[in-house]
């Protein structure tokens, strides 16, 4: 996303426009928009979150990261994110000043996956869902080689983590190859993360785990025919769909 453009929709005046590169999409709660991955004089994406009073564009507090970082949510008065460089980042939403930051891992910089062409391979990450009754935030990231045959081998973590303090309750390293088919349709592009009850419900590729977020531990672990889309939560159940399959939990 290059800087930022408020538009009044009734009319398509420009209200007013920020300038730079930040990663889309931003996030927006009330009077205030964070901007993240934000690059002030544009060109490559930068180190910054940014919030924005909505209303006029007014830059109301900036944090350097020092890290290129991932999609933010806000919970309560927190911005919560993950970055590159291994750590977990809570800022306070009315001043940007750091809460806590928790390092969940070394992994990011110690990629055990090499890229055909000997790079190292970008993680892909889940959202931040929170268990709301203890606080407790879940988020997970893989490495993917995408190899012969439809096979894809991947490494990555899941963690649990005290959002209100920071504390690192658990890790949990999932490492598997899914074989799915090789069609570029159905290759894993997404992790997904779901929570119900007690339990975190992963989906990686045609792979699904089911994970206790107290403890950490896996509930359950299996491998479906076909590649899974992103799990579903409602109040009482998690919907698990697979090409002509629905299964659902509770």
């Amino acid at each position: 996303m290059l800087g930022a453009t408020r538009i009044n929709p009734n009319n398509g005046e420009i209200l007013w426009g920020l300038k730079g590169r930040a990663s889309d999409p931003a996030v927006i709660s009330q009077d205030k928009v964070i901007l993240w991955n934000y690059n002030p004089g544009g060109g490559e994406l930068g180190h910054f979150i940014y919030c924005v009073d909505s209303s006029s564009g007014t830059t109301l507090w900036s944090y350097d990261v020092s890290s290129l970082m991932y999609q933010p949510i806000i919970y309560g008065e927190q911005v919560l994110f993950g970055a590159f460089d291994g750590n977990f980042y809570a800022l306070h939403l009315s001043s940007g000043d750091l809460a806590w930051k928790t390092l969940v891992t070394n992994q990011n910089n110690q990629t055990k996956i090499v890229g055909n062409e000997g790079r190292d391979l970008a993680p892909i990450v889940s959202s931040i869902p929170i268990e709301t009754k203890n606080g407790i935030g879940v988020w997970s990231f893989v490495f993917i080689q995408n190899g012969w045959g439809g096979v894809i081998e991947y490494v990555g973590t899941v963690s649990g983590i005290d959002v209100a303090n920071g504390r690192l309750l658990w890790t949990k390293p999932i490492e598997n190859n899914a074989s799915i088919s090789s069609s570029n349709l159905l290759l894993p592009t997404s992790l997904g993360l779901a929570l119900l009850n007690d339990y975190a419900f992963l989906t990686m590729g045609s792979d699904f785990y089911i994970i206790n977020i107290q403890t950490g531990s896996i509930f359950e672990e299996k491998n479906f025919d076909h590649h899974l889309l992103e799990p579903t939560a409602t109040e009482d159940r998690v919907f698990i769909a697979e090409e002509l399959h629905l299964t659902v939990y509770r």
